[in-house]
Formats: C-alpha cells, structure tokens, sequence
C-alpha cells in the first residue's frame, strides 16, 4: 500500500468512525465525499443519500445529497444513473 492511499484510509476513518457502527458508509469514496459536509449534518446527508438510492449508496449520492443540502432544492434525480438523467437511452 502506498503512504497515500494509508493516509486516505486514516481520514476517511476519522469521518465515520464517529457515526458508530450502524453507519451506513462502505467506502474510503463515500467516506471522501462525506468528509466535505459539516460533521452535524453528516447523518442527515447520508441519510437522505440512502433513501434517495433505496438502500444502495453511492459516493455520488452522497455528493447529491450534500448539493442538495446546499442548495436546498428539491433533487429528484438523486440517485439514477447518470445516463437517465441525461434521457439517454442506450446504444440505439
């Protein structure tokens, strides 16, 4: 392992391990973009992220989520893939 991928690790304990162990974050990723919201509102965003994904969190939902939080509006494609966002409809 790479001194930097260990120090990337070590932050991303540092943002969830306050949040116990029924945290929902998997990922140094996740951890990554949570670690730019206010620790308040930490559980909040992800939270709002794992709603908005049924469960399956993302590093990007979590990024919508905070953005959302942010900008207080409403977000309804948080979640779906980037492709149907866009109304892409495949390989066609």
């Amino acid at each position: 392992m790479k001194k930097s991928q260990a120090y990337r690790l070590m932050d991303a304990a540092e943002v969830v391990s306050p949040m116990g162990d029924k945290s929902a974050i998997t990922s140094e990723r996740q951890a990554r973009e949570l670690s730019r919201v206010e620790p308040a509102r930490r559980e909040e965003v992800v939270q709002r992220a794992v709603e908005a994904t049924g469960g399956k969190l993302t590093a990007s939902a979590i990024r919508e989520a905070r953005s959302h939080r942010l900008n207080r509006h409403h977000r309804p494609e948080l979640g779906k893939r980037w492709s149907e966002k866009r109304g892409h409809q495949g390989d066609t």
